[in-house]
């Protein structure tokens, strides 16, 4: 919806409490009593951004991962795509982490939120009994608990990022290890050697492009270039 496209341009650019519904009709090229009839709120508008932009972006991670078998490929692919919309697309976050705040006080846009973290959690919650199903052990966690705490680890990544005004590379990172470690687990309960080499190469730290969070690099991790 072009209603939608617009808003998620100018709410992105000037912050959801920044932002008015005059400006985003403005945006629009529309009278904003054209709004209205779409849409009774900014709190519903920014609901219906922030689930477009959802979709948009778990629409790309199961992209990336479609066509892999290797599990620990799979690990590591996945969460480099998390990464990379949390560095390329930092108004995504700021607008959820705005939808979080509406919704502790708005019980129906907290419906929607719920649904949407349930449809999230679902999502990667088959994406790890898939993966597990894979390695020579299987995962001692619910998938459900393991999603949930991936998921819970994304968002945190995300939030200290926008606090701080850092590049989230080094924290990603970090939560790569962490979860191929845990793939890791399965080798050694399955009494296999973990595929060390392979693991240690999807933690090879990669140059990139300055995140807009930290243009200058100052918040990068120590090595990245």
């Amino acid at each position: 919806m072009q209603i939608v496209d617009a808003a998620a341009a100018v709410l992105g650019r000037q912050g959801y409490e920044n932002t008015s519904m005059k400006e985003i009709a403005q945006e629009v090229g529309v009278a904003p009593g054209l709004l209205h009839y779409y849409f009774d709120s900014k709190e519903e508008l920014l609901t219906e951004v922030v689930e477009q932009l959802h979709r948009e972006v778990e629409a790309e991670w199961l992209a990336a991962i479609d066509d892999l078998s290797d599990p620990l490929e799979r690990i590591a692919t996945g969460l480099d795509a998390a990464e990379a919309k949390c560095r390329e697309r930092p108004e995504f976050f700021r607008l959820m982490f705005d939808m979080y705040s509406v919704g502790m006080r708005n019980p129906a846009i907290l419906k929607r939120l719920r649904a949407m973290s349930d449809e999230f959690v679902a999502d990667v919650a088959e994406e790890s009994r898939k993966v597990s199903e894979q390695l020579p052990a299987q995962s001692p966690f619910d998938p459900k608990d393991l999603a949930a705490a991936v998921a819970g680890a994304i968002d945190g990544i995300a939030i200290q990022a926008l606090i701080r005004g850092e590049d989230p590379h080094g924290a990603f990172r970090a939560l790569k290890g962490l979860v191929l470690s845990h793939a890791a687990m399965a080798y050694v309960v399955a009494g296999e050697p973990p595929p060390m080499d392979r693991l240690l190469a999807f933690l090879q730290d990669q140059p990139g492009p300055p995140s807009p969070l930290d243009p200058e690099g100052q918040g990068r991790a120590p090595g990245r270039t």
